[in-house]
């Protein structure tokens, strides 16, 4: 078994570090936090388990993105979603 790598891998890898490194620093400026709670503190203020909120991702009615490998939840989609449920 060789250690080496091709070319082209090294450089999908490298491009995959590059993503990881741009989510860090959204992450770590602050910025996101304010705009978007990971899963768990969107299931917290859904009041809502893991299922129903992938559920929810997936018919659109709360707002996602990636950051690196984490799943970044809309403050402002979980916010506009409750109020439509109370109505």
């Amino acid at each position: 078994m060789s250690d080496l790598i091709t070319r082209t891998e090294f450089n999908q890898l490298r491009q995959e570090i590059a993503y990881i490194a741009e989510g860090l620093k959204i992450v770590l400026s602050g910025n996101v936090s304010k705009e978007y709670v990971n899963q768990k503190q969107a299931m917290e203020m859904l009041g809502c388990g893991e299922t129903k909120l992938k559920e929810l991702r997936k018919e659109g009615k709360v707002r996602y993105k990636h950051i690196g490998r984490k799943v970044m939840i809309s403050v402002k989609s979980i916010q506009q979603y409750n109020r439509e449920e109370t109505t």
